[in-house]
């Protein structure tokens, strides 16, 4: 029988926000979409990768071409939940060689990722209720993907910012644990160490507010830092960071537990996902100009993956 492998995958985004005088945020506020889409675009199995640079290493390096083309090669992993199912079949794995030992997976994702849903305030510093997707919200590059906070939800472009990813830092990171980046934030801040990357919110700088670029701190209304930082308690062990130019976006996965081919029957590769609290957003309220204006900024969360293969 030709296997098929699922292919499903996901980023661990962390932003960094800062008050100053005339902004007020309610932070880190998660709700969990109904639609959740990615478009995957080739895989590679690893026996080991570089830390530096997130490309396998090894004599036995396999590729793996996606093959989707319903719905622009995307796959909803929101639209497949439970054990066994299957958002969308990527191809197949007829040619995984035997013998070899892989550890890990390498990913190549489409950089915007498609989500519908509403996150629910539970502060109270900016005035806000909820914000939700709406498919009319296009940002331009180098701002914030804005929500609304009217009418419904409706399935949004969210497309991951620029900002440092592991070949910015490492850390104290070893192969074999996730890449940390607990004092990064900081290092940008104080000193705009390599990679940092910071992003604007329209409807602040439309009332007078100035975000801070990494240099002009005393003139700062408001700050939003993006990194691409990964957890040692979960997820990819490794993720690139983010420049403007960038289309798609690289993260490698632990398998669950090392495979090897030994059978002819074609092997499966397959990512279980729980989308839970996966769509992010920041509330703010800014009194910079002559007017009070709330709005919301959203974000693609981290859903829960696991990578498995077998005969």
């Amino acid at each position: 029988m030709n296997k098929k492998y699922l292919i499903i995958s996901t980023i661990l985004v962390l932003i960094s926000s800062l008050s100053f005088a005339g902004t007020s945020w309610d932070y880190n506020q998660s709700g969990t979409p109904t639609v959740f889409k990615v478009k995957p675009i080739q895989m590679w199995l690893c026996e080991n990768y570089n830390l530096t640079t997130g490309v396998c290493t090894g004599d036995n390096v396999h590729n793996i071409q996606s093959t989707v083309t319903a719905d622009n090669g995307r796959c909803d992993i929101a639209a497949a939940p439970g054990t066994g199912a299957v958002a969308c079949n990527m191809g197949s794995t007829a040619s995984v060689p035997k013998g070899i030992t892989y550890n890990y997976v390498r990913m190549e994702l489409d950089r915007t990722m498609w989500l519908s849903g509403t996150v629910t305030n539970s502060g109270s510093n900016a005035d806000l209720a909820s914000c939700h997707t709406d498919s009319s919200n296009v940002a331009a590059s180098g701002y914030a993907d804005e929500g609304s906070t009217g009418g419904t939800a409706s399935t949004q472009a969210l497309r991951f910012m620029s900002g440092p990813g592991n070949e910015d830092f490492q850390g104290n990171a070893s192969v074999g644990t996730g890449n940390t980046i607990d004092t990064k934030w900081q290092s940008c801040y104080d000193s705009g160490g390599a990679g940092c990357s910071w992003s604007n919110i329209e409807f602040i700088d439309d009332n007078g507010g100035t975000a801070f670029n990494g240099s002009n701190g005393g003139s700062a209304d408001y700050s939003q830092m993006n990194n691409y930082s990964v957890s040692a308690s979960g997820g990819p062990v490794w993720q690139q960071g983010l420049a403007d130019a960038d289309t798609s976006l690289f993260m490698i996965y632990r398998l669950s537990s090392p495979f090897t081919r030994t059978l002819d029957t074609n092997p499966t590769i397959a990512m279980s996902f729980d989308v839970t609290d996966a769509l992010d957003a920041n509330f703010v309220k800014s009194t910079e100009g002559s007017d009070v204006v709330s709005g919301c900024m959203l974000y693609v969360g981290n859903p829960g993956v696991t990578v498995t293969f077998s005969d």
